[in-house]
C-alpha cells in the first residue's frame, strides 16, 4: 500500500518543547532548561526512575493508541478502550471514512486498563480502511494529560501508530517523540512499542528506543518481552536493559511491585 510505506518511512520531527519542569530528586526532576545529550551513568540509585520511566512511557503509549477497528457508522468514530468502570471514549472526528484522513483524537479520561488515563485532543493524520479499519495514524499533541494514582503528566510531541493483521490475532506499533513533564520530567526519543496479542487480554511488548532525564540518557532494548495485562497497572514479567554510559542495568518488572533491576559493566 504506497502510502502506508511512505508513512513507514517519514520522519516525525523535531521534538517538541525541550522546556519542562519536573518533579523532585527521586524523579531525576528539578527545573532545567533543557535535556542533556550525554549519556547517564547508571547506579543503583538512578536505575530505578530510569525503570519507572520506562514503564510509564509503555503504558502511556499502550494507552493513547487507537485501536484497530473504530466504532460507529461513520465520522466522528469512537473507541471505548477496555470500558474500565467510570473511564470515557476517544473520539476520533475524520474528514473521511477510508483512504488518507486527517482530523483530531479526542481522548475523555481515556482507559485501557493499563493503570493509565489520557485526556485532551490530538491531531491525527492517516489512512483508514473499508470497515472502520486503523491502517496508520500519525499523532500530533501539546497537551495530553496522563494519570496514573494520584499522579498526572503532561506529554507533548509527536507519534506514529502503525496495525496490522496477522492471524491469529493483530500486532500494532507506536512511536513516541515527546517530552513528559509534571509529576515526570523525561524525554522520549524513537521510543518504540511492538504490540502483539497473546490473547486473555494478554499483550506482549517489545520496546527500544531513548529516554532521557536530567541525568542524561539510556538506550532501551528488549531482551524477553515484557507483558501488559487487562486490567493491570504495570509491566509484567520479561527483560529490558538499559545502557548507560558505563553499566548496563538489566531490569525485570514485576507488574505492581518495584521491578527487579541488575547493573553491570558495560563489556
Amino acid at each position: 500500500m504506497p502510502i502506508k510505506q511512505l508513512l513507514n518511512f517519514l520522519s516525525l520531527g523535531a521534538l517538541a518543547g525541550l522546556i519542562s519542569c519536573g518533579g523532585g530528586g527521586g524523579d531525576g526532576g528539578g527545573s532545567h532548561t533543557a535535556f542533556p545529550t550525554t549519556q547517564a551513568n547508571l547506579t543503583s540509585a538512578n536505575a530505578p526512575t530510569f525503570a519507572r520511566f520506562v514503564d510509564l512511557a509503555a503504558r502511556a503509549g499502550g494507552t493513547m493508541r487507537l485501536g484497530e477497528v473504530l466504532s460507529g457508522a461513520g465520522s466522528p468514530f469512537t473507541d471505548g478502550g477496555c470500558f474500565a468502570l467510570g473511564a470515557g471514549q476517544a473520539t476520533v472526528a475524520l474528514n473521511a471514512s477510508t483512504g488518507p484522513v486527517s482530523g483530531t483524537a479526542t481522548y475523555t479520561s481515556f482507559d485501557r486498563c493499563f493503570g493509565i488515563r489520557v485526556t485532551g485532543t490530538s491531531n491525527v493524520t492517516g489512512t483508514m480502511q473499508a470497515g472502520n479499519l486503523v491502517d496508520s495514524m500519525n499523532f500530533t499533541f501539546t497537551s495530553l494529560a496522563f494519570t496514573t494514582g494520584t499522579e498526572t503528566i503532561q506529554g507533548s510531541g509527536t507519534a506514529f501508530l502503525d496495525w496490522t493483521s496477522i492471524p491469529p490475532g493483530s500486532s500494532y506499533f507506536i512511536t513516541l517523540n515527546a517530552t513528559a513533564s509534571g509529576a515526570a520530567s523525561f524525554q522520549l526519543q524513537n521510543f518504540r512499542l511492538d504490540g502483539q496479542s497473546a490473547g486473555a487480554g494478554i499483550e506482549n511488548i517489545s520496546i527500544t528506543g531513548r529516554l532521557t532525564t536530567s541525568d542524561g540518557f539510556v538506550d532501551i532494548a528488549t531482551v524477553i518481552s515484557p507483558q501488559l495485562f487487562v486490567p493491570s497497572t504495570g509491566l509484567q514479567g520479561g527483560q529490558v536493559t538499559m545502557t548507560g554510559l558505563s553499566t548496563i542495568a538489566t531490569v525485570t518488572y514485576n507488574g505492581p511491585i518495584a521491578p527487579t533491576i541488575s547493573i553491570a559493566p558495560r563489556p
